[in-house]
């Protein structure tokens, strides 16, 4: 009778792993199981998670009993597949430490002591028992992950539906009826056949297709194919009342049928917008918003294009016009960016009109244009069309009460063959239009390679300028002034000279430019600030230093606490030192300018207007900014000729002068290479003099010889240097 028993209890706690609905549980009732067969056992159980990396102790039953000192291990012999450490109880009994396995995965452990283990055939039957706790194990999970399965399902904002072909409907989920709502309730709906719901779609009309309202037979016998001939996946757009679905029904590998809605009403809505809006990107990507002329992405797509018709032979020869509108800056900084907008739109009709069907007109950006050519054209036709371009440009734009010219620029490329290559087609017309800028006139060009050579000779001259500024390559020249009132030396002004080692001397024209556009000017500038500074202060008396200032200088910040710094720890004295500056900097930022020409003005140093007459003349500067000095350009004193004179420049001189003397600014004449022409100076009480007569720039041990800074006693009266 007791074995009865316990065989009812062993298949009780079996019948439990199955039924049991957690992992605690599915221990509980292996232990009981185990228990039925070798009596009173301790038991420590794991579940291994999916993922084969973390354990989880998920039940313990008694006590293992382990020798005194003996912790339990950790659970590395169940990932690591090692032999568990512990054979034996303290007293003796053995301890069964077993991996549970489902296929080739761990899916947990159990850890099991008791005196009842030393029977081999108890411990047997108890290791069997764990392949039951592995199979309760995995299939928990997998009811567990199919409960998840069915919340979402049944949560899902997309209509499903599963169908079996022998059971009809079996599931379906609260967004189905939504979107079905004269369907009966879930419960009533199941076993339906999936016709007999698209009958009771026809008889609400809710089924937006001809086919279903002229024949509806028709319709039902076309849906019957269809899900005769699913095999595995089919997708179509289905409009349901005033909505619509992606409809997709797909087969599984159980043979039942999964339906999907997904209501895209909003997207299908929309969708004609959207594609008309795609054509208005389209537009705007490619389209110039200023001109309406194509822009730079256009043409990118376009040489793309055009490089592979000239590879397949359907196009001989394409044609590049690079042009760019000379003096375009002046017009915007005099008149404004309005009347600057205005004159590339007129510009951009007047391009549009000049070329036939099929040619391109880009704006590239700026005020230059590209215009392409799909035809091939001798070099004279080239030539006379870029002619007739400039010809045209150069009709006068009127824009309110001002009547506007412009010169231009043309650079021409030509490709043609199938092996020419495009990518730097438009680099090649923009190096001609380069040489035809250089003329400073209005004339076209066509490329030749050895412009390339020229631009490459151009980098390497600038590679030479980085290294120059390295190794120290820069040498300062100072340049003498004196004043006319009491003939004697006032100053130098300090010009920077540049010795390459295999160039030799390299004129400033060719290398202040270069540093100004690849933004080296500020770290020369700097290194020419401090050691003409340095210089000056072993000068005697009052002696003072000009120093030129770029531009991008001036609109850094930062050169105001370089200015300090320089001053500070040369102990040159402020107004001994003089900032020269060109009317260029007013221009794009006035009160930007104002801002630090006063900072400067406030560290005592003195702030000279250099080249004035010239360019962007305004007297409106004069007032309106801390003007020490004014230096005349050059210029208007090579005008004065006693055998032809210039009346003109004689008066703009004048009136220069006696400008200077009422503000009680000093005066400098600039390139003074004649004794007529000092004498006139002088006349005029020009402040002071500075030119070749009187002085070339000269290295610094030449010019401290003027003024015998190389002998420290001399008197202060020997700075004075008559006026010869």
């Amino acid at each position: 009778m007791q074995g009865s028993t316990k065989f009812e209890e062993f298949v009780g706690a079996v019948a439990n792993l199955h039924e049991a609905e957690s992992e605690q549980d599915i221990f509980l009732a292996f232990h009981a199981a185990c228990e039925s067969v070798a009596g009173p056992l301790a038991l420590c159980g794991y579940v291994v998670a999916r993922n084969g990396k973390t354990v989880r102790e998920v039940a313990q039953v008694g006590d293992l009993n382990l020798p005194a000192g003996t912790a339990l291990p950790n659970t590395d012999w169940l990932i690591e597949g090692v032999e568990f450490p512990i054979s034996q109880a303290a007293n003796g009994s053995p301890i069964l430490a077993q991996p549970l396995v489902s296929g080739a995965r761990v899916v947990g452990g159990v850890i099991l002591a008791g005196s009842g283990l030393v029977s081999p055939e108890s411990l047997l039957r108890c290791s069997r028992l764990t392949r039951f706790c592995a199979g309760a194990i995995v299939a928990f999970h997998e009811r567990r992950l199919s409960q998840m399965v069915l919340e979402a399902l049944e949560e899902s904002e997309e209509a499903i539906s599963f169908y079996d072909a022998n059971d009809g409907i079996v599931f379906t989920n609260n967004a189905y009826h939504r979107v079905f709502p004269h369907y009966p309730e879930p419960s009533q709906l199941l076993g339906r056949n999936h016709l007999d719901l698209y009958r009771m779609d026809l008889d609400a009309g809710i089924i937006d297709d001809p086919l279903a309202r002229n024949d509806p037979e028709a319709y039902l016998a076309k849906r019957k194919q269809m899900a005769e001939v699913l095999v595995a996946r089919q997708r179509e757009i289905q409009k349901i009342s005033s909505k619509t679905y992606i409809y997709t029904r797909s087969r599984s590998n159980t043979g039942a049928t999964m339906s999907r809605r997904i209501d895209i009403s909003e997207q299908a809505s929309t969708e004609a917008r959207l594609r008309e809006r795609e054509r208005e990107l389209h537009t705007l990507a490619f389209q110039d918003p200023l001109t309406g002329l194509f822009n730079r992405a256009y043409l990118l797509n376009l040489i793309g294009d055009l490089q592979s018709r000239l590879r397949e032979g359907s196009l001989e020869q394409m044609a590049v016009f690079l042009v760019d509108l000379n003096g375009f800056k002046f017009v915007n900084d005099t008149y404004g960016h309005d009347c600057g907008d205005f004159v590339l739109k007129v510009v951009a009709e007047r391009l549009s009109k000049m070329v036939s069907e099929g040619d391109a007109v880009v704006r590239l950006g700026g005020d230059e244009f590209v215009i392409i050519f799909e035809r091939a054209l001798v070099p004279a036709e080239l030539a006379a069309t870029a002619d007739a371009i400039i010809a045209e440009l150069a009709q006068p734009v009127e824009y309110g009460d001002v009547v506007l010219t412009t010169g231009t620029s043309v650079g021409i490329a030509v490709r043609a063959g199938k092996d020419a290559d495009l990518g730097t087609v438009i680099a090649d017309a923009d190096l001609a239009m380069y040489e035809v800028k250089k003329m400073k006139c209005s004339a076209h060009m066509f490329f030749d390679p050895g412009m390339r050579a020229g631009m490459l000779e151009r980098l390497n001259l600038l590679e030479d300028l980085r290294n120059a500024l390295r190794e120290g390559e820069f040498e300062l020249y100072y340049q003498p002034q004196f004043s006319t009132a009491m003939p004697h030396l006032v100053g130098f002004e300090a010009l920077v000279r540049w010795h390459h080692p295999t160039r030799g001397l390299v004129s400033p024209g060719v290398f202040i430019p270069l540093m100004e556009e690849y933004g080296l000017i500020e770290a020369l500038g700097e290194w020419v600030l401090r050691t003409a500074c340095t210089e000056a202060a072993r000068w005697p008396g009052e002696l003072h230093v000009a120093v030129n200032v770029s531009p991008l200088q001036v609109r850094n910040g930062r050169f105001s606490l370089i200015l300090s710094d320089t001053l500070l720890r040369t102990g040159l004295a402020p107004h001994r030192l003089e900032l020269e500056i060109t009317e260029s900097v007013f221009i794009d930022d006035e009160a930007g300018t104002r801002a630090q020409l006063e900072l400067w003005k406030s560290l005592g140093v003195r702030i000279a207007l250099d080249d004035f007459g010239s360019g962007y003349s305004s007297l409106g500067y004069l007032n309106a900014f801390p003007i020490d000095k004014i230096k005349i350009d050059r210029g208007f004193l090579g005008k004065l000729n006693p055998d032809n004179p210039d009346e003109a420049a004689d008066i703009i001189l004048r009136t220069i002068i006696d400008l200077g003397r009422a503000l009680d600014m000093t005066v400098t004449a600039e390139g003074v290479e004649r004794a007529d022409q000092l004498e006139f100076l002088s006349e005029r009480r020009c402040s002071e003099v500075q030119g070749y007569l009187l002085g070339r720039p000269m290295p610094v041990e030449q010019a401290r010889l003027l003024f015998g800074a190389n002998d420290r006693s001399s008197e202060t009266d020997s700075q004075c240097i008559e006026l010869a």
